[in-house]
Formats: C-alpha cells, sequence, structure tokens
C-alpha cells in the first residue's frame, strides 16, 4: 500500500522524524521506540535482553542509579520488604565494581550462561562523577560478546549532554541497547530506547510486551525536535566544554590558594566535588563514599546564601547549561 505522506497524522511525523534524527546521531543505533520515562527506557532494554538471550540475571554496577524499579535497587535484603521491594526478583541482579574488570569477571564465571545483560552509565553520573578508566568499557564489550550477553549503556544523562548523540561516540565502544531520556524531549516527560535491529524485532514481532498511552506523544515529540535543533547549532557543545574548562580553572586556583582536600571532577558540563586530596584514586562507589560529608554541608550552605543553588546531595553531579553565564562561572 502506497501511503501519501499529506495523509499522516503530524504528529506520526514528528515521532517519525524525531526518532529518525536520534538515530542518525550514531552508527549502532538502528531503531528507536519511545516511552515517556528513562526508567521506563532502561526496564525495557533489559526485558528486551531476557527475551533475546532466553537468559534471567543482570550485572549492574555498585553506585549506578538507573531507574526505580525494583530490579535497579541498590538497598539490602533486609531493607527491601521496608522499601516496598520484591526480594526474590532482585535476586536476578548481580553487582560489580565500577571500573573493576576483576570484579565482573568473578561474576561470569560464577554464573556461566545465565548473565542476560550487562547495564552500565558509559559515565557514572550518579555516584558525584565517575569516569570509566581506560579499557574498561572495551573490556564490557569483548566479554559480552564472548559469553553471549547484551551490553546496554544507560545514557538518560549522558545521551545528547557531551556530544550530538550518545556518549558512546566519544568513548568508542558501541553498546547493543541504549537507553535515552530527559534531554531528548526538552525536559518535558520523555525517554527512548533502541539500537540493534535484530533486538529490536522482538518487539515488531510483539515477542515482548511494550506500550504506552502517552508515549510519543505530540508535545514531547515537538519539544523534542526543537531542542535538537538547539544542541545541533555549530559550535553548541564546543561552548559548554569552554564553560567547563574555565569553572576547572576557577575551582583549582581556589583550592589551590586555600590548600583545599578537594578534587574536582569534570567532563564537559558535567562537574562534581569530592572532598578527597587530590590525586586519590576515584574508581568506584567506595571511594566515592570516603569522602568527609560535612566539607560539601558548609559549602552547599554557604553557596545558597549567595545566591547559587548546588546540589543537595553530596554525590549528584551538576551541570552547567547553555544559559550559564562566565559572570555566573
Amino acid at each position: 500500500m502506497i501511503v501519501n505522506p499529506r495523509s499522516i497524522p503530524s504528529h506520526t511525523r514528528c515521532r517519525r522524524e524525531l526518532a529518525e534524527r536520534i538515530t542518525a546521531t550514531a552508527d549502532h543505533l538502528d531503531q528507536l521506540r519511545f516511552v515517556c520515562s528513562g526508567t521506563e527506557a532502561v526496564m525495557s532494554t533489559m526485558r528486551l535482553a531476557r527475551a533475546y538471550t532466553g537468559r534471567t540475571r543482570i550485572m549492574r554496577f555498585n553506585g549506578g542509579y538507573h531507574g526505580h524499579f525494583d530490579l535497579v535497587q541498590n538497598k539490602d535484603e533486609a531493607r527491601m520488604l521496608g522499601a516496598g521491594l520484591d526480594p526474590a526478583a532482585m535476586r536476578s541482579t548481580l553487582f560489580a565494581d565500577h571500573n573493576d574488570v576483576a570484579s565482573a569477571e568473578r561474576l561470569f564465571a560464577a554464573h556461566p550462561g545465565e548473565i542476560a545483560a550487562v547495564v552500565v552509565e558509559p559515565i557514572a553520573a550518579n555516584m558525584s562523577l565517575v569516569l570509566p578508566e581506560d579499557g574498561f568499557l572495551p573490556w564490557l564489550r569483548e566479554i559480552c560478546d564472548r559469553v553471549g550477553a547484551l551490553l546496554i549503556f544507560d545514557e538518560v544523562i549522558t545521551g545528547f549532554r557531551l556530544t550530538f548523540g550518545p556518549s558512546s561516540n566519544l568513548l568508542g565502544v558501541a553498546p547493543d541497547l541504549t537507553a535515552f531520556g530527559k534531554i531528548i524531549g526538552g525536559c518535558t516527560p520523555v525517554g527512548a530506547f533502541g539500537d540493534r535491529r535484530d533486538v529490536m524485532r522482538l518487539l515488531e514481532e510483539q515477542k515482548v510486551l511494550q506500550g504506552g498511552t502517552l508515549a510519543g506523544n505530540p508535545l514531547t515529540m515537538a519539544a523534542g525536535l526543537a531542542i535538537l535543533d538547539e544542541l545541533g547549532t555549530p559550535g553548541f557543545y564546543e561552548e559548554l566544554e569552554r564553560k567547563g574548562a574555565l569553572l576547572e580553572a576557577a575551582v583549582e586556583k581556589h583550592r589551590a590558594a586555600h590548600w583545599l582536600a578537594l578534587t574536582f571532577v569534570c567532563t564537559g558540563s558535567i562537574f562534581a566535588f569530592i572532598f578527597l586530596p587530590p590525586g586519590t584514586p576515584i574508581r568506584r562507589q567506595e571511594d566515592v563514599e570516603r569522602q568527609p560529608r560535612q566539607p560539601y554541608t558548609d559549602l552547599y550552605q554557604g553557596m545558597r546564601e549567595a545566591g547559587y543553588h548546588l546540589a543537595p546531595d553530596i554525590e549528584d553531579p551538576m551541570y552547567l547549561s547553555a544559559a550559564t553565564t562566565d559572570k555566573a562561572i
């Protein structure tokens, strides 16, 4: 059947156009499906991975955040019921240490043929800000290929934040599935997931259930097209990089002048204060947790009094935006 494009409802055209523009940003993005949040996006990638591999276990990393559904919570079993979580369901989740190849290798060895997928933030932006060490992501790619598991990148924060597309373009590692959120809809309720056509085919064949009345709604799709126009402006990300470098230089000058036990972590427009001496290895969640909390409490309160609102939680990273002025920095 030949369809006249003019006969397609405008909201359908917007959804198709936004999907095409997002998938065009990375070679590994074959197909995309919209949902209403990053949580839904990650949840759907895990369901697809289980269906595709016929396995049940998911490996993730201590300190990562992938939404608020049961399978990706960090609570120990003694606290699960009090938090309304299902311990039986959560036992299928395996935890490794971030940037620790040996830790992940042990889990693969202990559960041969059981792990459906590894889910990771390619740049960990939920345990303060922890960058991937050289070789960590390529190793995850290699071992997933070797054992038949899928590699899922949670790019709800990093997607379109550091470059026009997923951060995998900068990191040189292609996942099997990618989850997006927030930014692709101009901060309207949005999420999206996709990647390999042979995996996404399970949705088309209705072997995997996924739906949502408001997924891909006209308001969100129009907002997404508008924000991609802004993000695609020549020099947009270079300007964010410049602002990040300006802030990093200012903080370092202040730190050195006052002999502060402070590590300032910055990549592009994402930054975090970690109150550990410069040069301290910061590779995983337990490294971040070693910092004293009082210095950040003092900083937060002092900045509020000066008219600046930082993230209230010491382990939340912060972000510069196109609207941030050099004066404010």
